[in-house]
């Protein structure tokens, strides 16, 4: 069986503000769902906004606004170049930079920033990895992170 992930939900505390700053920072088109949640349609993926409260009580877990969310969101690209363009966009736009693209022990090439709410976003290349063709589809005309 061949798996891949298709959805992703972040649950959020203010669902306007971060749909806003998803669409002005990555540029990502956002839609309203029947149930209330925002999402985002990418290449090959859906992103889904969801009101902290009641996605955890939807999946029936303790909502205490403590801890690690024990994840970090992946944007993988095919190239060092292509990453910093995107990096360096994201920087522009006045995204928090966790930590700048550099090089790791495994030969991967990665940095981090971080959304409003502490959701934590790796952009990374990893040599030994090539994404889907059209891959991410990046770099975009008008941005990176359009889609």
């Amino acid at each position: 069986m061949e798996l891949q992930i298709n959805i992703v939900t972040i649950g959020v505390n203010d669902l306007e503000a971060m749909a806003e700053w998803y669409q002005s920072k990555f540029g990502w088109r956002s839609s309203r769902n029947m149930d209330g949640t925002i999402s985002f349609r990418l290449t090959n993926m859906v992103l889904i906004l969801a009101q902290e409260k009641k996605l955890a009580r939807k999946l029936f877990v303790w909502h205490d606004w403590k801890g690690f969310k024990r994840m970090v969101l992946t944007i993988g690209f095919n190239s060092e170049k292509q990453l910093d363009d995107a990096f360096r966009e994201l920087e522009n736009n006045g995204v928090f930079i966790i930590r700048q693209p550099e090089k790791t022990a495994d030969g991967a090439y990665k940095g981090c920033v971080a959304d409003p709410e502490d959701n934590y976003w790796e952009l990374a290349w990893y040599p030994f990895v090539e994404m889907d063709y059209p891959g991410s589809n990046f770099p975009l005309a008008e941005s990176v992170f359009q889609s």
